[in-house]
């Protein structure tokens, strides 16, 4: 039972982390896969420093700490091919001139 909730856990917090990352990247350029590393990073560090001492809090850090290492090592190899425009919101509106009427 404990092994269960630590890999549903574990796959929870790496796929949530990775949504954050997929929206850093796209909303201020950080590539994926160091998004993903410091942010999963820190949730493993978290998870281990102040999560429960029991088997199961420990299994859970692990699970974490297994998809921290797996994750940033795909993202990382993989980092060519993906692709993520960066939105820019900034369009500039063409000036009206008063009196001037297009035919």
């Amino acid at each position: 039972m404990d092994l269960g909730v630590a890999a549903v856990a574990s796959l929870l917090a790496a796929g949530v982390v990775f949504c954050f990352a997929f929206i850093l990247s796209g909303s201020h350029g950080v590539p994926l896969y160091l998004g993903y590393t410091v942010i999963l990073g820190g949730v493993g560090v978290a998870s281990y420093a102040m999560g429960p001492r029991d088997r199961g809090g420990r299994m859970i850090a692990g699970g974490i700490g297994v998809l921290w290492l797996i994750g940033s090592a795909v993202l990382f190899t993989a980092r060519a091919d993906i692709v993520i425009t960066v939105h820019r919101h900034t369009t500039v509106a063409q000036p009206v001139i008063a009196g001037k009427a297009k035919d």
